[in-house]
């Protein structure tokens, strides 16, 4: 293991500056793969959602790290952060305006006295949130990142969030109980400098019930067309780094003033305690915010009725999409009675609703067909206007089994999405309404294929 970091940049009197040039960038980023994990420890795969962004350019001076281990065989060690939760009042500092609907739970972010290790695609921080921020979707996300070429290509940033540090024997991880593992496809040409980025999370539906957690901050390039991304491509090695929040301790919950370094001799995306570092003179702190819908929280709605809608039934009930893998699925064929150029097939689920106002709507599960080449929807009803709402839609699908995990993103008013039905055993209940739709695109086949739902589940984000 090694003892000292190769010297990166001389400490003189003028240190050197980054900056970027131009006004502030907005758009959005695709989600490339991961997942975030519910609270009952089932992963959800969150690839595919589109979250906006906005990019500020900042002046940002070059650091030099020191590996913790030395400078405790031979030095006097910088005070640490008390590491304990401080309940610190929300305060709004840095470039990012903060929304009205939102809460800051966590921010490393001065606005000013920015730094960055050059080599660093990877590394992690520890991250002490306020307890408010406990068990409540986070919002938006800022961090910040130095772009070090003149020329521009795409890359991935990767977050993979841990709640434990343990010693395990090298070259093992250190950390444990990863509750989240998602990358985003960065497109938006960027001038050589240091950025600060906020990112809308929301739809990821990010959430933690411990406040003490660990977050890895990864540069990646992207894996080359016709390979799926997984977020283990070659790391951006010299090309981005993360940037510090070098002047101030945080100013909303804490951190201890050390970060992990993944350098030992090169980036592997394992985070060991004997590469945690220290800066001379400056705070080892990522640039961080992290913020959540102001007593917001994700509810995991009830099922309660489970029906054909188009299609002939063949076999299931209510008790077959409430598990996956369990062997009892809902199973449909083709309906005689529509052209097989519009969708042959659906099975719609209700999902018991009673919070009186939602911020966000999600229906994830596993699907199926026994032919391949068939299209599918996944859809939500509006009771206001009478008509289905297109989530998402999966052309070409496999024969077997697939999985979907899409959340409402467009215009409709939330409120549309939940309605009163006549349920045959509770009466009168409020509702939200998801299906699943199948197209048979290959007309070659007879109608006795047959299409399957496994598992159907919906959450809400309440405020």
């Amino acid at each position: 293991m090694r003892k000292f970091l190769p010297l990166l940049a001389a400490l003189i009197a003028l240190p050197s500056f980054a900056a970027a040039q131009g006004a502030p960038i907005s758009g959005e980023v695709t989600v490339a793969f991961g997942w975030v994990k519910k609270a009952d420890g089932t992963k959800v795969n969150i690839a595919g959602k589109k979250l906006p962004f906005r990019a500020t350019p900042i002046r940002t001076k070059n650091l030099t790290a020191t590996n913790r281990e030395l400078v405790q065989n031979g030095r006097e060690l910088p005070a640490l952060e008390n590491p304990l939760k401080k309940l610190l009042s929300n305060v709004n500092t840095g470039s990012n305006p903060k929304e009205a609907a939102d809460l800051i739970v966590y921010q490393a972010d001065a606005g000013s006295n920015y730094g960055y290790v050059e080599f660093n695609p990877s590394s992690l921080d520890d991250i002490n949130m306020i307890s408010s921020g406990l068990n409540k979707p986070w919002s938006t996300m800022s961090f910040g990142m130095n772009y070090g070429s003149s020329s521009f290509s795409s890359f991935i940033i990767r977050w993979r969030c841990f709640k434990t540090n343990i010693d395990n024997p090298a070259p093992a991880n250190d950390f444990s109980g990863e509750f989240a593992d998602f990358g985003v496809k960065w497109t938006s040409a960027l001038a050589q400098g240091s950025y600060v980025v906020e990112i809308n999370v929301a739809q990821a539906s990010v959430s933690t019930d411990d406040s003490s957690i660990y977050v890895a901050q990864q540069f990646r390039e992207p894996r080359p067309n016709g390979q799926a991304e997984d977020g283990e491509g070659p790391f951006e090695y010299g090309v981005i780094d993360t940037v510090f929040n070098a002047g101030f301790p945080p100013t909303t919950g804490s951190s201890l003033d050390q970060f992990w370094y993944d350098w030992d001799p090169a980036p592997d995306g394992k985070y060991e305690n004997t590469e945690i570092d220290v800066f001379d003179g400056n705070v080892a702190n990522h640039v961080l915010t992290i913020k959540v819908a102001s007593s917001g929280s994700v509810v995991s709605l009830t099922a309660a009725d489970a029906r054909k809608g188009i299609g002939r039934f063949v076999s299931g009930s209510l008790l077959s999409v409430l598990t996956a893998g369990d062997n009892n699925e809902f199973k449909i064929n083709e309906d005689y009675f529509v052209a097989r150029t519009s969708p042959v097939g659906s099975i719609e689920v209700d999902f018991i609703q009673t919070a009186q106002t939602i911020t966000g709507i999600r229906v994830n599960g596993t699907a199926g067909v026994t032919i391949s080449g068939c299209d599918q929807w996944v859809d939500i009803y509006d009771f206001t206007e009478s008509k289905w709402v297109q989530l998402a839609s999966q052309p070409n699908i496999p024969n077997g089994s697939n999985t979907f995990n899409e959340s409402y993103g467009g215009t409709v008013p939330l409120s549309h999405f939940t309605g009163v039905v006549n349920h045959p055993f509770f009466g009168p209940i409020p509702v939200i309404r998801a299906r699943v739709r199948f197209k048979n695109t290959n007309f070659n086949v007879a109608r006795n294929w047959q299409m399957k739902l496994d598992q159907l589940q919906c959450t809400v984000n309440t405020p």
